[in-house]
Protein backbone atom coordinates (compact mmCIF):
# COMPACT_ATOMS: atom_id res chain seq x y z
CA UNK A 1 0.00 0.00 0.00
CA UNK A 2 2.95 2.02 -0.11
CA UNK A 3 3.27 4.65 -2.72
CA UNK A 4 -1.01 4.49 -3.24
CA UNK A 5 -3.26 7.32 -2.81
CA UNK A 6 -5.38 5.42 -1.10
CA UNK A 7 -8.02 8.79 -1.90
CA UNK A 8 -8.43 8.13 -5.46
CA UNK A 9 -9.69 4.51 -5.40
CA UNK A 10 -12.30 4.45 -3.35
CA UNK A 11 -13.05 0.44 -3.74
CA UNK A 12 -9.55 -0.10 -2.81
CA UNK A 13 -9.72 2.21 -0.09
CA UNK A 14 -12.82 0.36 1.83
CA UNK A 15 -10.74 -3.42 1.41
CA UNK A 16 -7.98 -1.60 3.26
CA UNK A 17 -10.02 -0.32 5.99
CA UNK A 18 -11.59 -3.96 5.96
CA UNK A 19 -8.71 -5.70 6.53
CA UNK A 20 -7.45 -3.41 9.08
CA UNK A 21 -10.17 -3.61 11.25
CA UNK A 22 -10.63 -7.52 10.54
CA UNK A 23 -6.74 -7.42 11.81
CA UNK A 24 -7.65 -5.43 14.97
CA UNK A 25 -11.02 -7.80 15.43
CA UNK A 26 -8.64 -10.79 15.05
CA UNK A 27 -6.37 -9.16 17.63
CA UNK A 28 -8.78 -8.05 20.08
CA UNK A 29 -8.51 -4.28 19.63
CA UNK A 30 -12.29 -3.74 19.14
CA UNK A 31 -12.04 0.29 19.42
CA UNK A 32 -9.44 0.43 16.65
CA UNK A 33 -11.09 -2.44 14.37
CA UNK A 34 -14.55 -0.30 15.09
CA UNK A 35 -12.72 3.35 13.81
CA UNK A 36 -11.08 1.39 11.24
CA UNK A 37 -14.27 -0.02 9.67
CA UNK A 38 -16.04 3.41 10.11
CA UNK A 39 -13.82 5.32 8.16
CA UNK A 40 -15.62 2.46 5.20
CA UNK A 41 -18.50 5.25 5.73
CA UNK A 42 -18.74 8.76 5.94
CA UNK A 43 -19.69 10.89 8.95
CA UNK A 44 -22.14 12.54 8.02
CA UNK A 45 -25.65 12.76 9.73
CA UNK A 46 -27.08 10.06 7.32
CA UNK A 47 -23.64 7.88 6.39
CA UNK A 48 -23.15 6.52 3.34
CA UNK A 49 -20.68 4.02 2.02
CA UNK A 50 -17.36 5.26 0.75
CA UNK A 51 -17.57 2.55 -2.07
CA UNK A 52 -21.00 1.95 -2.97
CA UNK A 53 -20.39 -1.95 -2.90
CA UNK A 54 -17.28 -2.56 -1.13
CA UNK A 55 -17.68 -0.66 2.23
CA UNK A 56 -21.26 -2.80 2.70
CA UNK A 57 -19.09 -5.87 3.22
CA UNK A 58 -18.09 -3.80 6.18
CA UNK A 59 -21.20 -3.65 7.80
CA UNK A 60 -21.63 -6.94 9.96
CA UNK A 61 -18.26 -6.72 11.64
CA UNK A 62 -18.34 -3.18 12.27
CA UNK A 63 -21.67 -4.19 14.10
CA UNK A 64 -19.43 -7.19 16.08
CA UNK A 65 -16.64 -4.37 16.37
CA UNK A 66 -19.25 -2.07 17.84
CA UNK A 67 -21.20 -3.96 20.17
CA UNK A 68 -18.01 -4.40 22.25
CA UNK A 69 -16.29 -1.28 21.62
CA UNK A 70 -19.18 0.58 23.29
CA UNK A 71 -20.21 2.40 20.14
CA UNK A 72 -23.74 0.48 18.97
CA UNK A 73 -25.90 3.81 18.42
CA UNK A 74 -23.54 4.90 16.07
CA UNK A 75 -23.52 1.42 14.42
CA UNK A 76 -26.97 1.23 14.43
CA UNK A 77 -27.07 4.59 12.00
CA UNK A 78 -25.13 3.52 9.72
CA UNK A 79 -26.52 0.51 9.57
CA UNK A 80 -29.87 2.04 8.82
CA UNK A 81 -28.84 4.31 6.69
CA UNK A 82 -27.31 1.60 4.65
CA UNK A 83 -30.19 -0.58 4.45
CA UNK A 84 -32.06 2.74 2.87
CA UNK A 85 -29.61 2.82 0.27
CA UNK A 86 -29.50 -0.39 -0.61
CA UNK A 87 -33.34 -1.14 -1.13
CA UNK A 88 -34.75 -4.71 -1.01
CA UNK A 89 -32.70 -5.59 -3.91
CA UNK A 90 -29.55 -7.32 -2.64
CA UNK A 91 -27.24 -10.40 -3.48
CA UNK A 92 -27.58 -13.78 -0.64
CA UNK A 93 -24.07 -12.44 0.83
CA UNK A 94 -24.64 -8.89 1.35
CA UNK A 95 -28.43 -10.41 2.57
CA UNK A 96 -26.44 -12.47 5.32
CA UNK A 97 -24.28 -9.50 5.97
CA UNK A 98 -26.84 -7.62 7.05
CA UNK A 99 -28.79 -10.19 9.15
CA UNK A 100 -25.39 -10.53 10.80
CA UNK A 101 -25.05 -6.64 11.42
CA UNK A 102 -28.99 -6.74 12.44
CA UNK A 103 -28.80 -9.82 15.24
CA UNK A 104 -25.50 -8.05 17.02
CA UNK A 105 -27.46 -4.19 16.78
CA UNK A 106 -31.04 -5.03 16.78
CA UNK A 107 -33.46 -5.87 19.13
CA UNK A 108 -32.85 -8.77 21.17
CA UNK A 109 -36.42 -10.47 20.64
CA UNK A 110 -35.53 -10.38 16.55
CA UNK A 111 -32.09 -11.35 16.87
CA UNK A 112 -32.53 -15.18 16.40
CA UNK A 113 -34.43 -14.68 13.24
CA UNK A 114 -31.40 -12.54 11.71
CA UNK A 115 -28.93 -15.03 12.66
CA UNK A 116 -31.40 -18.17 10.92
CA UNK A 117 -31.06 -15.91 7.75
CA UNK A 118 -27.12 -15.36 8.48
CA UNK A 119 -26.28 -18.82 9.04
CA UNK A 120 -28.67 -20.58 6.11
CA UNK A 121 -26.77 -23.06 4.13
CA UNK A 122 -27.03 -20.54 0.82
CA UNK A 123 -24.35 -18.47 2.64
CA UNK A 124 -21.74 -21.26 2.92
CA UNK A 125 -20.44 -20.20 -0.35
CA UNK A 126 -18.51 -17.48 1.48
CA UNK A 127 -17.15 -19.78 4.37
CA UNK A 128 -15.28 -17.02 6.67
CA UNK A 129 -18.62 -14.74 6.67
CA UNK A 130 -20.82 -18.12 7.16
CA UNK A 131 -18.48 -19.41 10.10
CA UNK A 132 -18.56 -15.88 11.84
CA UNK A 133 -22.15 -15.36 11.57
CA UNK A 134 -22.17 -19.22 13.15
CA UNK A 135 -19.54 -18.02 15.96
CA UNK A 136 -21.32 -14.74 16.49
CA UNK A 137 -24.83 -16.75 16.50
CA UNK A 138 -23.29 -19.39 19.49
CA UNK A 139 -22.19 -16.30 21.51
CA UNK A 140 -25.47 -15.51 21.55
CA UNK A 141 -27.46 -18.89 22.13
CA UNK A 142 -24.82 -18.84 25.21
CA UNK A 143 -26.05 -15.71 26.42
CA UNK A 144 -29.14 -15.69 26.30
CA UNK A 145 -32.29 -17.95 28.40
CA UNK A 146 -35.11 -18.44 27.17
CA UNK A 147 -36.75 -20.82 24.07
CA UNK A 148 -33.56 -20.47 22.04
CA UNK A 149 -31.62 -22.05 24.50
CA UNK A 150 -33.38 -25.21 24.76
CA UNK A 151 -32.23 -25.60 21.22
CA UNK A 152 -28.22 -26.57 22.34
CA UNK A 153 -30.06 -29.71 24.38
CA UNK A 154 -32.73 -31.06 22.49
CA UNK A 155 -30.50 -33.64 20.46
CA UNK A 156 -31.47 -36.81 21.26
CA UNK A 157 -29.47 -38.45 24.61
CA UNK A 158 -25.91 -39.89 23.58
CA UNK A 159 -25.41 -44.26 24.31
CA UNK A 160 -22.89 -46.25 24.12
CA UNK A 161 -23.48 -49.60 21.78
CA UNK A 162 -24.06 -51.43 24.79
CA UNK A 163 -26.80 -49.23 25.77
CA UNK A 164 -25.00 -47.39 28.59
CA UNK A 165 -25.87 -43.38 29.30
CA UNK A 166 -24.70 -40.91 31.70
CA UNK A 167 -27.79 -40.30 34.14
CA UNK A 168 -28.24 -36.46 35.23
CA UNK A 169 -24.94 -35.06 36.80
CA UNK A 170 -23.00 -37.96 36.39
CA UNK A 171 -19.21 -37.43 36.41
CA UNK A 172 -18.36 -41.45 36.60
CA UNK A 173 -16.94 -42.87 33.52
CA UNK A 174 -18.61 -45.30 31.74
CA UNK A 175 -17.83 -48.59 32.35
CA UNK A 176 -15.42 -50.99 30.57
CA UNK A 177 -17.28 -52.35 28.05
CA UNK A 178 -18.60 -48.79 26.97
CA UNK A 179 -15.17 -47.20 26.43
CA UNK A 180 -14.74 -49.90 24.47
CA UNK A 181 -17.40 -49.41 22.26
CA UNK A 182 -16.51 -45.73 22.08
CA UNK A 183 -12.65 -46.36 20.92
CA UNK A 184 -11.48 -45.59 17.51
CA UNK A 185 -10.01 -47.57 14.94
CA UNK A 186 -7.76 -46.41 12.10
CA UNK A 187 -9.60 -47.56 9.11
CA UNK A 188 -8.33 -50.58 6.98
CA UNK A 189 -5.61 -50.17 4.88
CA UNK A 190 -6.59 -51.22 1.31
CA UNK A 191 -4.68 -53.36 -1.06
CA UNK A 192 -3.45 -51.68 -4.25
CA UNK A 193 -4.98 -52.10 -7.62
CA UNK A 194 -3.45 -54.13 -9.66
CA UNK A 195 -2.39 -52.19 -12.69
Amino acid sequence: MRGLDLRKSHSLYGRYRQARGTAFLAEGDHQSAYEQLRRAFTRDFHPEPVHYHVSLYCLSDLAAAAVRAGQAADARVVLHAAERAMGASRSARLDAVVHRASALLGDPEEAEAHFRVATDPVTARWPFEHALAHLNFGEWLRAVEGPSRHALYSAPPWRSSNGWTPGPGSSAPPPNSARRAWRWYPPRRRKPCPA
